[in-house]
């Protein structure tokens, strides 16, 4: 039986870095959404797919005039995230692996991990898949329930 109580993480292999990211659940499900919707290949399918108030908040930050309609693409125009400004600069959707650094426990990070800077974007925790099995029975060892989760995208 699992106690529902215990704090949860789930991770996955970034896909550029090669790093393992640890979020929270929600985060997670909430950057996979995010990541997917940007994905898309038409406007329709975004605006289906995005959150609707991340798809205003980008829009609103794209398009200024917004009360002209016709600024804004019809649902079957090809869709390309790197409009957004943030998307093309890599700072959207919220790099999750920067925010390990409070998310898994010291002692855990210090063994494993380590700090890395970048030139841009601040610093982040870097994890090698290396010791993949000794850091879940780590954060298990600690309380965790840990779920490796490679069908979603976030990092």
């Amino acid at each position: 039986m699992t106690n529902s109580n215990r704090p949860t993480l789930w991770y996955r292999q970034h896909p550029y870095n090669g790093d393992l990211v640890f979020a929270e659940p929600g985060d997670a499900l909430y950057s996979d959404a995010l990541h997917r919707a940007l994905g898309s290949e038409t406007w329709g399918e975004f605006r289906r797919l995005m959150p609707e108030a991340e798809f205003h908040d980008l829009i609103y930050g794209r398009y200024e005039h917004l009360w002209d309609l016709e600024v804004v693409p019809e649902d079957d125009e090809i869709f390309d995230c790197t409009i957004f400004p943030a998307v093309a600069q890599g700072d959207y959707p919220e790099w999750l692996q920067q925010r390990m650094q409070n998310l898994i426990p010291k002692d855990i990070a210090e063994k494993y991990g380590r700090s890395k800077a970048t030139a841009f974007s601040g610093d982040y925790l870097s994890i090698d898949p290396e010791h993949e099995n000794e850091i879940v029975d780590a954060l298990r060892n600690k309380g965790f329930a840990v779920k490796q989760r490679s069908d979603l995208s976030f990092w």
